[in-house]
């Protein structure tokens, strides 16, 4: 299993009063953000562009998500090592790899 850490910044917003998670440097481009609810049993997903509309996932569906990236991540490292011309879209909290 590949192991990525990344940089995430969080801001909350006084209409729910959770505390956001976005990837650090994202601010001023659109955005995945990313909230876990109290008690730990949800998470809730929202892009920047509309943070009218979130999708609510189980915390089994975003550890599932989570263990799948974390796979293709390490899956597209080796291939980028390996040579050939293959080259990945899109990264941590960007939707733009067919997910």
């Amino acid at each position: 299993m590949a192991l990525s850490v990344r940089t995430v910044a969080t801001r909350a917003w006084p209409n729910d009063g959770l505390e956001w998670m976005y990837l650090v440097g994202a601010w001023d481009e659109a955005h995945l953000e990313v909230a876990l609810l109290p008690g730990g049993e949800e998470v809730w997903l929202r892009m920047s562009t509309d943070r009218s509309s979130v999708a609510v996932w189980s915390i089994e569906q975003w550890w599932d998500f989570a263990s799948q990236r974390g796979a293709a991540e390490g899956l597209n490292r080796r291939r980028r090592t390996n040579g050939g011309g293959w080259r990945g879209s899109g990264g941590a909290g960007s939707l733009s790899n067919g997910r």
